[in-house]
This record gives C-alpha cells, structure tokens and sequence, in this order.
C-alpha cells in the first residue's frame, strides 16, 4: 500500500512537471502572440504603403509611366527604391491582359487580370497567387488618358508569415530564460503555501482511514489556519450532532421495539378471540385482520390487508355496513348490531357489530373502526329447534290427550250396557297413559343429558345376562306375539363398565323400535362381537327398511319420515335420538344399516376396559 511520505513525492513531482508544462505553455504562447501581432502589424503597414504607392503613380502621367525605348523606366526606379523585401511585384497592363511596363522581384512572374467590364473604383485590392505559390496582395487601379481606360497599374506585396528572423532570435531566447527561471521561484513559493494543505489533508485522511473522526490540531496562522478552525468548529458541531442522533436512535429504536411488542400482543389477542375481527384506518383501508376473518369470508390475508373492502368483499350488505363505518365522527358514532347471512362457500349467521376506535388523546376523534363478526348459527340453528322442539313436544301431548278426552267421554256416556266398548276404553287410555309416560320420560332422560345433570355411574356389566334379560322383556310384549326372536349371544363374552340402567334405554329403545316396525312373521335378532378393544351390539329386523337419504335423519329428535307404513305405526321420534345420546355418553358410536321393504340394523359400538385406557392415553 502507499504511505502518505509516497503519496506526497508523488504530488511534488506531479506539480512540478505540470509548473513545466506550464512555462513552456507560456512561452509558446507568449511567442505566437507575439508573432501574430507583428504579422497584424506588418500586413498594416503594407496595405498602407500599397494604397499610398497605387495612389501616387496612379496620380503621374501616362507617358511618364510608360517609358519610351530611349528613356531609363520610371517603375524600375520606384521599384529600386523601395527597398521593401515584401513587394513582389510593379507592373502596367494594357487592353488583353498585355503587360506595357513590369518591374518585379526576381522568380516572381505577374499573374494575369482580367478586366473589369465596368470599373467599380478608382482603388481596388485583392489576394493572388504567383507562379511560385506565393501569396500577394494586390492593388491595383485604372490609369486614363483623356479621360478613357488606356492600362491598370498593378502593385504586388508579398504576405508577410509568422516565421522567426534571426535579428528576433535573441528577444525570444531571453523572454524564454527569465520565464524558466521563474518556473522554480513560482515552484518554491507554491511548495511553500500548499506544504501545510497537503499536512491537512494527511491528517484529515488519517483520521478518516482510523474511523476516528475528530479536530486536526495545527499550528497555522494564515487563511489555511483560519480555515482549520473553521474545519475543527465544523468538527464539533458534526460530532455533537452524531451524539444527540445517536441518542436519537437509542431512543427511537426502543419506542419502536415496544409499539412492536404492543403490536404483536394486541395482534395475539385479537387472534385469540373466537370472533372473527376487521380493523380499519381512517381512510376505509384494512389495517388487521384476524384467520378467523379471512376464513369465513374466504379470502386470505394477502388479498384483505391495505386494500378497500370492495376489492374483495362480494357481499353488498356487508359493503354498505363498513362504507357507513368508514370516515364517520366520533360524535355521530352509532354502533349497531346486524344479522347477515356471510360466508365463501357455505352461508353462515353471523352478527356484524362496528365500534368506533377513539383517539387516546382526543375523545372526540376516530382513529379507525373495529368490525367484530360473531358465527351464532349454532345459536340460530338452537333456537330453531328449540321451537321446533316445543311445537313437537305439543303436538305429541296433544295426541294422546285428545285420545284421553274421547275415551273418558265415551266411559261417562256409557251407561253400562256395552262391557265390551268399556274394556277397550280402558286399554286404549292405558296404552296412551304409557304412551305419555314413556314420552316424558324420554324427555326428561334428554333434558337432563343436555344441562350435563346426568352422570354416567359406570359399573360391571355382564353383558351376556344383560342383553338376554332386555331381549327377554322385548319378546313378551303384546305387540311381538306374531314375531320370531333369536339370541345369538356367547357365554363367555366379557363384561363392560357402562352405566346399567342408562344402557338398557337405549337397547330398549331399538328393541321396541324393532318391534314397532316389523312385518308379520318377520325375524328379530340381537348379536354381540367381541374384538380386541370394543364390543359391538347389533339389532336387526326384517320391517320396512329406511331409505338411505333419511338414514341420517333418524337420529334427529322428532323426526319422522313421511312413509305411510311408518305413518301407521304410533311413535313421537325421541327413542333413536335418546339412545344416540346415550351411546356418546359412553363414548361409544350406533350407526345404522338400512334397505327398504328389507329390514334395518343398528349397532352399537362400545369401548372395553382396554379400549378406554389406549383412547385415554
């Protein structure tokens, strides 16, 4: 690498060849102007004495001129006695361009003229060329005898160049010696002044490759000095600036890692929450948005965030919700509450609530607004069942009741003579008193399920004593009498732990449905299989089947297809939805398997010991 000491020879041999180039830029200079200004000068003196000499012989007579063959030649005379170097040529010419009397320099031959048609002046010069190359100017002017053109006078000088004479020589080798001798006292005396700026910027550079910026300390007292102390103020100055900056940046660098640290907390919560959440600037642009936002309205975040609602929100109640929102004041601020049906593929209700987000610093103004979307159609679908629960509830009681009615009024009018219609009365008010019983018993069983007031006690189950005992009780009931029933059950299948009493619910439910919906002479059957982890109980029938678009229907409280063979059958749609309930109670599945005018089977699924233990783990 080069050293300072390196880089300033490397300065003084640069400036002392450019002081060189210099001088000899001067004296060339010098030289040629000089040259110039003797050419200009000389060129002067020969138009001139050109002009003064044409105007003068053209001034003597023709005669005088023209000299006969005895007389000496008056223009050789004149021509002698110049004793100019530059005139080249002095010369009359006749009509046809024929010379009458021609004096000039020797080698020099006159050039020929042709003669103006109609002479424009008595005195004209121009530029012409010899035979020899060389340059004249050239006056010229007519000569008259009695008042007619008989010749022109013709006066050559040669153009003077702007070569160096012998008798200059000596001028311009001592104008070219005091400037060479000059160049070193002008080289010391600028040596002199830039030494301490080269030591300036030595220090200044040194400071600079050191990265230590800081005062250059030098002892000066010329305008160099001067600017030291400027250059040292400036210093100072930058340096307390870069400190108080440095401060700054200290400063801005924490505000912004805690608004970031905010950022993200405020940004964690509003993920957190289970609404789905829209932010919007003052503008109407979105500043947040939420997963659960861009999954319910099934954009993604890319195409919502710093974008206008319109580029993609299809919904146009939706759009004029948040366009109402949007640039409003605090002060005419009205947060309201707006069902909508929302969503990308699958309608949802969901409730659209906007509050205004106020300023920390001034109550009165809006920083932007927080939309809030809330998915109640759980909650929607509730309350429709809830409805739709009560109405079939009604509907069921109602049933039985005016039953009642009828058969206590056909008993009060009896007035004893029928025995007969009298005992039919009383079994059918015991059938719908059963009815009843087993309707409120149904509902209370499912009641209790949903509030979470029934806890499963669960115990030792012999399963195989179990199912025959509840298989038993099914095939004795009246309306089983014209059935087949087979048990197909192993001695030493395991026992469970499952809530006894709970669990005979839901068999007897699909026993008595079984039953209820059976053709004469069909076959019931019941069958438990044991695996390795679960033990599965089948009921089968051979009745009128379930068409497999309602096959998941069935499971639904109160439902009840529009076949007129189930028609006919009395039920109120509680005990598949009750048994299913009791099945999940255990942790277990019941599916179905159903071919119209074939029959239906319904299993149950439900864990061993060893199951549960591996589910829990």
């Amino acid at each position: 690498m080069l050293t300072i000491n390196n880089l300033r020879s490397q300065g003084s041999d640069r400036l002392g060849l450019a002081m060189v180039v210099a001088s000899l830029a001067a004296i060339a200079l010098i030289v040629a102007t000089l040259l110039w200004h003797e050419k200009e000068t000389q060129e002067t003196q020969i138009r001139t004495q050109g002009i003064s000499l044409t105007r003068l012989l053209s001034g003597m007579p023709y005669a005088q001129l023209v000299p006969t063959t005895d007389q000496h030649s008056l223009l050789s005379t004149i021509f002698h006695s110049q004793n100019d170097p530059n005139l080249a040529y002095v010369a009359i010419v006749g009509a046809e361009n024929m010379p009458v009397a021609v004096t000039s320099t020797p080698g020099v031959t006159v050039p020929s003229m042709d003669w103006p048609e109609t002479p424009v002046g008595w005195l004209s010069d121009r530029a012409v060329t010899t035979s020899n190359g060389k340059d004249v100017i050239e006056f010229y002017n007519p000569l008259y005898v009695d008042g007619s053109i008989v010749a022109y006078l013709r006066l050559g000088y040669f153009l003077p160049g702007m070569a160096i004479s012998l008798k200059q020589l000596p001028f311009f080798a001592t104008l070219a010696l005091i400037i060479f001798l000059l160049t070193p006292l002008f080289y010391l005396l600028v040596r002199k002044e830039v030494r301490p700026l080269k030591e300036a910027n030595a220090r200044i550079s040194t400071a600079i490759e050191s990265e230590q910026f800081g005062r250059v300390e030098m002892d000066i007292s010329n305008e160099l000095g001067s600017f030291i102390d400027r250059f040292n103020a400036l210093v100072d100055f930058a340096s307390q600036r870069i400190e108080h900056l440095e401060g700054e940046k200290e400063r801005l660098t924490t505000s912004r890692n805690l608004i970031t640290y905010s950022k993200t907390r405020i940004e964690n919560v509003l993920e957190a929450i289970p609404e789905a959440v829209l932010i919007l600037d003052q503008s109407g642009n979105v500043s947040f948005a939420n997963y659960r936002f861009s999954s319910l309205m099934g954009v993604s975040l890319d195409e919502v965030m710093g974008s206008v609602p319109a580029d993609w929100c299809e919904n146009s109640e939706l759009l004029e919700i948040i366009s109402n929102c949007s640039g409003r004041a605090a002060t005419s601020y009205l947060s309201q509450t707006v069902r909508l049906d929302i969503g990308s593929n699958k309608k949802r209700k969901s409730t659209v609530k906007a509050y205004p987000l106020f300023s920390p610093t001034d109550s009165t103004e809006t920083l932007g607004t927080l939309i809030v979307f809330r998915d109640v159609s759980k909650e929607t679908a509730m309350q429709r069942q809830q409805g739709e629960f009560v109405a079939h509830v009604a509907h069921e009681l109602k049933t039985p009741l005016n039953t009642l009615s009828l058969c206590s009024e056909v008993l009060l009018d009896d007035d004893g003579d029928d025995p007969q219609g009298q005992i039919e009365a009383a079994n059918t008010i015991r059938d719908e008193v059963e009815r009843l019983a087993g309707l409120i018993d149904n509902l209370l069983s499912i009641t209790k399920i949903e509030l979470g007031e029934i806890s499963i006690k669960r115990q030792r189950l012999r399963l195989h004593d179990f199912l025959e005992d509840a298989f038993q009780v099914a095939s004795r009931s009246d309306k089983a009498s014209d059935l087949t029933f087979e048990l197909d059950l192993r001695p030493d299948i395991c026992s469970i732990m499952a809530d006894k009493e709970l669990l005979r619910i839901a068999i007897n439910n699909l026993l008595t449905n079984a039953v209820k919906y059976s053709k004469p002479g069909g076959v019931i059957s019941m069958s438990c299989v044991e695996t390795e982890q679960t033990v599965r109980i089948a009921v089968r029938d051979e009745g009128i089947g379930i068409e497999e678009n309602e096959q998941d229907k069935i499971f639904q409280r109160f439902y009840r297809t529009e076949d007129a063979e189930v028609r006919k059958r009395v039920g109120h749609g509680l005990g598949l939805s009750l048994a299913l309930d009791i099945v999940q109670l255990h942790n277990g599945t019941l599916n179905v398997t159903s071919k119209p005018n074939e029959g239906s089977e319904f299993v149950i699924e439900i864990w061993k010991e060893v199951g549960l233990l591996k589910q829990a783990i």
